[in-house]
């Protein structure tokens, strides 16, 4: 048998395209010289060559995929979701009634079982992965395992969220047991979960300088860390990293802690308030004595939201705003003329309101927020530093939805997005500066919170599906993300993982 060879002889030639800016094409482009392709095709009508262009700069051709719908889900502890897959040939087509394998890349967060279900087992985020059966090809969720109450309480240098199934989280200083780790004496750059609440369903938490309280969905509190001023209210001094239970007759309905002192706001609208006496906060009488266990303040009064400063509180009653303690920054209103015990009402009427060390913010029925009292940095109007009467905030937009202060510095959300100013040697403000800031600007990564908490120098968030981000002084962990570098941007909290 002859063998006859058919010698073709292509010239290519190497084309470097050039993108828009003039420079070289990441990808070269490849082109041939083919001569007379379709002569050399009736010659060899056998050959079964392409010789286009397309086929020589994609050699491996279409892949088939999996598209998994949705592509992203959120989903609570002990609830489920479905996931579906959908397998598609290299055409595009879809292929019916394809089998896959499910499987989660971290079942300490979330399972799946085989028909797509995930059932959430801790917050986290992880990947939810649908591979077909005939052939591997994979699909890819992502989904976050989340509560929908979770709060997160910001104190001096520390910070606790509470998930809203008995899951209390802390991370940052635990020099003084803030954190309700027993034995433990080195900060937690990434939060550690407390194993006091196991068999609770926590509803809220708050934090003073360096203590925390958190309530449960029978009523009562529990408080832990420092004590030297009382503020854990078991009658006496001594810091305690277990939580001290308090039952107060009427189920609790939030907490309002200060720098050293406590209060627990029962369901019937009174106040039980327990740690530091300065300023005559919690009794008149005598003045100067810290109140180890709980003691009822104005228990004539139904408040409807109340706040705490430093050395001073303020109550919402209906839509009237009321202030005592010290008042010597000028916080408790124009009203006033020194430090009491008694109640001082502000002139106008408000929403809600937010206190913390020497200044009171509280939001107007046209949505604009309003600051008392002294800060460091302003009041935020660029121009004030101390006002007993309430100055406007110079918010770039109106719509204010929550707020928060810290020891030097306030943030607010407006219209989703969050702006912050004073004091700014550590980030705090979020703008990616260390500028003081004397009128709001927007936070970096800072858009969709529906929650602030403020401690000295390093602010939080809570988004609406329940992740934390926090900015700020990290040098003892207190950001949570893992080192103990100070973050001048909203940044992600790591999950505990369990």
């Amino acid at each position: 048998m002859k063998h006859i060879f058919l010698l073709i002889i292509v010239s290519f030639t190497l084309v470097v395209g050039c993108g828009d800016d003039g420079g070289q094409h990441p990808n070269p482009i490849v082109s041939a010289d083919l001569g007379d392709a379709d002569g050399l095709a009736d010659m060899s009508p056998d050959v079964g060559m392409d010789l286009g262009v397309p086929d020589m700069v994609d050699m491996d051709g279409p892949t088939p995929t999996v598209i998994v719908d949705p592509s992203e889900a959120a989903v609570q502890p002990a609830r489920s979701v479905i996931l579906e897959a959908s397998y598609f040939d290299i055409e595009g087509n879809e292929v019916a009634e394809t089998e896959f394998a499910w499987s989660s890349e971290n079942e300490t967060i979330a399972t799946v079982d085989e028909f797509g279900g995930v059932l959430g087992v801790a917050a986290g985020y992880v990947d939810i992965i649908a591979a077909a059966t005939s052939d591997g090809t994979e699909g890819r969720a992502l989904v976050n395992v989340h509560s929908p109450n979770t709060t997160v309480a910001a104190g001096r240098a520390h910070t606790c969220t509470s998930k809203g199934d008995g899951r209390v989280t802390c991370w940052g200083d635990t020099s003084l047991d803030q954190l309700g780790q027993p034995g433990m004496n080195v900060p937690a750059n990434s939060p550690i979960r407390m194993d006091f609440f196991q068999d609770a369903i926590i509803k809220g938490i708050a934090a003073g300088n360096d203590h925390t309280c958190a309530y449960d969905a029978d009523g009562k509190a529990h408080c832990w860390g420092r004590n030297h001023q009382g503020q854990l209210g078991n009658g006496t001094t001594n810091n305690s990293p277990v939580p001290i239970p308090q039952n107060f007759g009427s189920p609790v309905v939030a907490l309002v802690l200060g720098g050293n002192f406590s209060c627990a706001h029962v369901e019937a609208g009174s106040l039980r308030c327990w740690g530091e006496n300065n300023g005559r906060v919690l009794a008149d009488s005598p003045a100067a004595t810290n109140r180890l266990d709980p003691v009822t303040v104005h228990g004539d009064r139904t408040w409807t939201k109340v706040v705490a400063g430093s050395s001073h509180i303020c109550g919402l009653d209906s839509d009237e705003v009321w202030c005592w303690g010290s008042n010597d920054n000028s916080q408790l209103g124009p009203n006033a003329t020194g430090t009491t015990h008694s109640p001082i009402q502000m002139p106008g009427t408000y929403f809600d309101l937010w206190a913390s060390h020497n200044l009171t913010c509280a939001q107007t029925f046209t949505d604009t927020l309003e600051c008392w009292g002294s800060s460091p940095a302003g009041l935020g109007d660029g121009v004030t530093f101390e006002s007993a009467n309430p100055v406007e905030v110079a918010l770039p937009t109106g719509g204010i939805t929550t707020a928060a202060i810290g020891a030097n510095h306030v943030c607010a959300v407006a219209t989703n997005q969050t702006y912050c100013w004073g004091l700014n040697d550590r980030g705090q403000i979020g703008d990616d500066t260390l500028d003081t800031r004397q009128a709001p600007v927007s936070v970096v990564n800072g858009n969709g919170f529906v929650q602030l908490s403020l401690g000295d120098k390093h602010s939080c968030g809570r988004s609406q599906r329940g992740d934390v981000f926090c900015w700020g002084s990290n040098v003892l962990g207190q950001v949570g993300d893992g080192t103990a570098n100070d973050r001048r941007v909203a940044t992600y909290v790591l999950p505990t993982g369990n």
